[in-house]
């Protein structure tokens, strides 16, 4: 067993990736789901079908609870849900109590995307982006020829992509008080609390690539080894959470993290079948959500960081706390060697 134990601690000293925890949220009777927000304290929401095969927006817990025909797009730690709701008029912009009430916030052709702690809202109405506040919609003016709020930290900036005069999509962050900064990116998807914006923007081949962007620097983020990657979600510290094709053409989820780029099934030593394929969300905690394949079928998942293990704590039976933050890369040919004996070694320890 000691020797087991050293090998193990060898196989870490190598690997510099965090290690993930896989929880399935389950899915309403239809048996597809996906989950596409978080709260800060760990709630998740998206969509699921339900016995008649009707796309629903659910609040994930023990079990998935249906909020009403649609997709729920974010959640904040006071429960407030919102998302889209779809009527015999068309889609519209809904939020969610946390006693599960709906209220519409806007007419037909809208559509909610993402709420932060104050219960502001950043969306789209009739094409144009906006921001609900106070129980008052007003357009974000960025003018061109249409555009979306994708994205709200809690200071109440909101970001989004607007559709240039010239057919070309750019995108915006939109600062309290009326200021705008323009062309981050092509699409701008997500802020997070300390600044970053993380999207897709177009690389010199005409493919879409993910990018994290702070303080005007924008840094593209590459892919798995196709030609095309999405960023969907960024934390407060920068990690930036999408999907990418990989050289196989297959698609699989992503998480950006100090310079390096990591296919989530890398990081999970307990997959039992699945393929993450898609992560649409991340909190300050490293918590992630998304969808991924099992058993051939789409399914909500979320990932939790599990504690980083010290070689002196493996050795004494106890768990070293998680320091997401301050571990350090190594170089990519390590973690190859690595990563395999760490996801053996820890899936034994796990399982003491």
């Amino acid at each position: 067993m000691r020797i087991a134990l050293l090998w193990l601690i060898m196989a870490l000293s190598c690997y510099a990736g965090p290690l993930y925890r896989l929880t399935d949220l389950g899915s309403l009777p239809g048996g597809q789901s996906g989950a596409t927000a978080i709260s800060p304290g760990g709630a998740a929401v998206g969509w699921s079908l339900n016995g008649a095969y009707e796309d629903t927006s659910v609040l994930f817990g023990a079990s998935p609870t249906a909020l009403g025909i649609g997709r729920a797009q974010g959640i904040n730690d006071a429960g407030t849900v919102v998302g889209t709701e779809y009527t015999p008029t068309g889609p519209q912009a809904t939020v969610w109590s946390s006693n599960g009430s709906a209220t519409s916030i806007a007419g037909p052709d809208s559509y909610a995307l993402a709420i932060n702690a104050a219960g502001q809202v950043a969306g789209a109405s009739n094409g144009q982006a906006f921001l609900y506040s106070n129980g008052e919609l007003e357009y974000v003016n960025v003018g061109g020829l249409g555009s979306t709020a994708y994205g709200i930290n809690n200071s109440g900036w909101v970001v989004g992509t607007v559709e240039t005069s010239g057919g070309v999509f750019r995108g915006f962050l939109a600062l309290p008080g009326g200021g705008i900064v323009s062309n981050i990116g092509n699409y701008a998807m997500a802020v997070s609390d300390a600044g970053h914006v993380a999207g897709h923007v177009r690389g010199s081949g005409g493919w879409l690539q993910a990018f994290v962007w702070q303080n005007g620097q924008l840094v593209r983020l590459g892919t798995l080894g196709g030609l095309m990657s999405f960023g969907y979600g960024v934390n407060a510290a920068g990690w930036t959470v999408g999907y990418s094709n990989r050289a196989d053409g297959s698609i699989a989820a992503f998480l950006y993290r100090d310079g390096i780029l990591y296919d989530l099934n890398a990081l999970v030593p307990e997959l039992n079948g699945w393929l993450l394929q898609t992560a649409y969300a991340i909190n300050n905690n490293g918590q992630i959500v998304g969808s991924g394949l099992v058993d051939g079928q789409p399914r909500a998942f979320r990932l939790d960081l599990l504690p980083q293990i010290a070689p002196l704590a493996l050795l004494s039976g106890e768990t070293a706390p998680p320091d997401p933050v301050t571990n350090n890369p190594e170089p990519a040919s390590l973690l190859l060697i690595g990563g395999g004996l760490a996801a053996v070694g820890l899936r034994k320890y796990l399982r003491r």
